[in-house]
């Protein structure tokens, strides 16, 4: 090689903190959450603005996912603390998916009613964000212990970029 060419593995995303199955697992589980959330973030106050034509029901769905991060957000470190982490990300993400598939279902079955989305958003919030990330970044490290921690964060560190692309309207 030439002096001064650095070889392809040096700036390229390092993936072999994916051949551990613990970490893979974590990972493509947060990628497809962290979509399945961002278009949640969309569809939701479309279909709210299309039940009501009221952009205040709308700003509505914002402090209906405010207030289960506020009351459960304080308490979500300190119970991911105490409790067995694995069953608090598994129950946070059992609630997280029904609530989901309630979205879904009612959007497919065409019930209008506004009070139903505040409820449904609100649950969801409550699942997702006050409950989940607490114990998710809390057992981060058991899923790095073969790998340092900036090979892992290149690796993940991609997914909120094409999330949040995936979210944003067409220029």
């Amino acid at each position: 090689m030439k002096q001064g060419a650095t070889e392809p593995r040096s700036w390229m995303i390092d993936t072999r903190p994916l051949s551990v199955p613990t970490f893979r697992r974590t990972w493509i589980g947060n990628g497809a959450s962290y979509f399945g959330f961002q278009f949640t973030a969309v569809a939701v106050p479309v279909q709210m603005f299309a039940i009501t034509g009221s952009p205040t029901w709308v700003g509505l769905l914002g402090v209906a996912g405010l207030v289960p991060l506020l009351i459960f957000g304080l308490w979500g470190g300190a119970v991911a603390d105490v409790v067995d982490r694995r069953k608090l990300l598994l129950t946070s993400s059992v609630i997280t998916w029904v609530t989901t598939v309630a979205l879904l279902a009612q959007a497919v079955l065409g019930v209008r009613s506004a009070h139903l989305l505040l409820a449904l958003t609100a649950i969801q919030a409550a699942g997702f964000r006050s409950a989940r990330r607490p114990g998710r970044r809390s057992s981060r490290g058991s899923c790095r212990s073969r790998w340092s921690r900036p090979r892992t964060r290149s690796t993940t560190r991609p997914r909120r970029p094409v999330g949040c692309s995936a979210r944003s309207p067409p220029a």
